[in-house]
């Protein structure tokens, strides 16, 4: 599964996210297209290659011809729709722009619409953020996984004064989305609010791939020197897809309970969901609840274990899994159609008919289950599984 891979072992801001994407492979003529429709001032870009200790890094610059102005978010939800650009890229925008909004009004104790944007809304910072959101959208990738986040330490000046690193900004968000964040003794800001917004909008997985293979590698220069190279990799990657197990033991729920609870985690994307039956503490007979899903899954689910049943508690764990590969086949037989799903293994295939359509051919012909599962499974011809 083809993924996108943060590597911010340098931080992250909204230029070096940017230059990153185009190094890894995003239309910088579309980019250009789509930033010529933007409204607020006048600016210049500069894309360029240039290195940091040594190493060979694409460079983007946002040469502002306006001072610090301060917006609203409605300004600047304005700029974003105005901009010619598509709807995802636009959707994306306003997310990253939402998320600092709300990390600004908390960081101030003020109501999210009366925040008055600084930095961040400079005509640079909106730049960087409608790029990103322009080549994220031109890459075409969905999954993104955002590692560990160094940060630097001491303080830095803004239009607040001078704040300690990390700022308020950037502590809200990591703290609110759950990102990790490296502390190192580098003197100076490493994550930029813009940057922590970008990482919370284009997370959609925490965990760190063990093994992979790269398809594809984009480096992003920052603009600071430090004793390392100031870069952010990027990386496509081909991941061994797995899958997640969530589990809780529960004794005082009732069954009928856990039958709804099951139809319910059915219903929002378990691929599989069952009940052990196990002995907890003073030998209370009890149940332990599995379920298998995807990652983006997971807090669906469990709100749903949470608000239907008695638990406190849900354990996670991740599984590796090895897959057959298989499809799916309708086939017209003496007994109707007939769905099968076909298993591939070492170049043999092995068929096998649907439990569903068995017990409809059995019920029509009043031929036993086991019986007519054995018929179906012999209409396959030895040609057809070639």
């Amino acid at each position: 599964m083809k993924k996108l891979y943060f590597m911010c072992d340098s931080g992250i801001s909204g230029d070096m996210t940017v230059a990153s994407l185009l190094s890894l492979g995003a239309d910088e003529k579309v980019l250009r297209d789509v930033l010529k429709s933007i409204t607020p001032g006048e600016f210049d870009i500069n894309i360029y290659q240039t290195e940091k200790a040594g190493i060979s890094a694409k460079k983007f610059d946002v040469i502002a011809k306006e001072g610090h102005v301060h917006r609203h978010l409605s300004d600047i939800d304005k700029i974003i729709d105005n901009t010619v650009m598509t709807d995802n890229a636009k959707k994306l925008a306003h997310k990253i722009f939402l998320i600092v909004a709300q990390a600004e009004a908390k960081a101030h104790g003020v109501d999210i619409n009366d925040v008055h944007f600084h930095e961040v809304g400079a005509v640079d910072s909106i730049v960087d953020i409608i790029s990103t959101a322009v080549c994220i959208d031109n890459i075409g990738i969905d999954e993104v996984i955002i590692s560990s986040v160094s940060e630097g330490c001491g303080y830095v000046n803004c239009a607040h004064g001078k704040l300690p690193v990390p700022v308020p900004a950037v502590m809200n968000i990591v703290q609110e989305y759950g990102i990790e964040m490296r502390q190192t003794e580098n003197k100076g800001e490493m994550i930029t609010p813009t940057g922590a917004a970008i990482a919370a909008a284009l997370r959609t997985q925490s965990r760190k791939p063990e093994s992979f293979n790269i398809l594809a590698t984009g480096v992003g220069a920052g603009t600071k020197d430090f004793e390392h190279p100031n870069i952010l990799r990027v990386m496509i990657i081909d991941e061994k897809e797995g899958i997640w197990e969530l589990s809780s033991n529960i004794d005082d729920t009732t069954g009928e309970a856990m039958g709804h609870t099951m139809e319910l985690l059915f219903e929002n994307g378990a691929l599989d969901v069952y009940y052990q039956p196990i002995y907890m503490k003073k030998n209370r007979p009890a149940y332990m609840l599995n379920i298998l899903c995807k990652e983006d899954r997971i807090k669906e689910l469990e709100d749903i274990v949470f608000e239907n049943t008695t638990t406190i508690g849900i354990r996670r764990h991740f599984c590796e899994r090895t897959e057959l590969f298989r499809e799916s086949i309708c086939k017209d037989t003496g007994y109707g159609k007939i769905k099968y799903k076909l298993c591939h293994i070492n170049g043999t295939k092995r068929v096998y008919p649907e439990a569903d359509s068995v017990m409809e051919a059995s019920r029509k012909t009043g031929i036993g289950y086991t019986e007519m599962y054995r018929i179906l499974s012999r209409e396959f011809t030895a040609e057809e599984m070639d």
